[in-house]
Order: C-alpha cells, then sequence, then structure tokens
C-alpha cells in the first residue's frame, strides 16, 4: 500500500511517498481503506508523531490520524462496524497514521 512518510531533511521535516506491507486488524481494531486523511503542521513535531509508546523514536513515521474512509476489516470485538461501513475518525496517536 502506498503511505506518506516522515522523515528529516537538511531544511527539516518532510513528507514522502513510500510503500508499506497492508496492516492486519488485531483485537478492538479495524482496516480503513483511507479516502482522505488530514495532517496539521503542528503534528510533525508532536511528541507522539516522532516516538513511540516507550519514548523510542519512530524512524519513517506515517502522519495523519484524522482520516474517513470504508472498512475493509475488522478484528475480534469491533462492536457494530461492518466491512463496507462508511466511517471517519482518529485513530491511537502512537499508532501509525491514516
Amino acid at each position: 500500500m502506498k503511505v506518506i512518510r516522515l522523515i528529516e531533511f537538511t531544511g527539516g521535516p518532510a513528507l514522502i511517498e513510500a510503500d508499506a506491507p497492508e496492516p492486519r486488524p488485531g483485537r478492538d481494531e479495524l482496516l480503513i481503506r483511507i479516502s482522505a486523511a488530514g495532517v496539521t503542521t503542528a503534528e510533525l513535531q508532536w511528541y507522539p508523531t516522532l516516538h513511540d509508546k516507550q519514548g523510542q523514536d519512530r524512524v519513517g513515521a506515517i502522519p495523519c490520524h484524522e482520516f474517513s474512509g470504508v472498512v475493509e476489516d475488522g478484528g475480534q470485538d469491533v462492536g457494530s462496524l461492518e466491512i463496507g461501513q462508511e466511517v471517519f475518525g482518529m485513530n491511537d496517536w502512537y499508532a501509525g497514521g491514516a
């Protein structure tokens, strides 16, 4: 799948297009086929964008935590959301973005 990654560039942070393996949803998680995602300039410098939950640097982080799209797959215990349902939301700040 195609993603946008945050890298350090001589002029500061930069966003580049890259390839990544398609994720698999775990328990209480959904896989969303993204239609639109948003990133703010400030997000590129927020602590969770640049670090994981243990405080380690995240190299090549995927920003864009605000999204809309369609449910493509789901793990156990995702409630009433169904495959094909249109959704919007925000994901965990320490997870890879949309």
